[in-house]
């Protein structure tokens, strides 16, 4: 089994460099709650987020919003 997975990109990636753009995607979109929302809050609710949702429909404003509810700020 490869450690690559699919992405909405038409390529592959190893899974840390998915995580690692998911969760710059993350931040950005965040960055108005960065206060109240540590760096581990957030690497937790996007762990949880990329082990419960399939990875097609992962990324983009509906991760951003999915990850608000997680943190409580939606």
């Amino acid at each position: 089994m490869s450690d690559e997975l699919p992405t909405d990109r038409g390529f592959s990636e190893p899974p840390s460099a998915q995580f690692s753009r998911r969760l710059d995607e993350l931040k950005a979109a965040l960055a108005d709650y960065e206060p109240q929302v540590t760096a581990e809050d957030l690497s937790t609710a996007l762990l949880d987020y990329i082990r419960e949702t399939p990875p097609d429909a992962q990324g983009g404003q509906a991760m951003a919003e999915a990850i608000k509810r997680r943190l409580g700020l939606a």
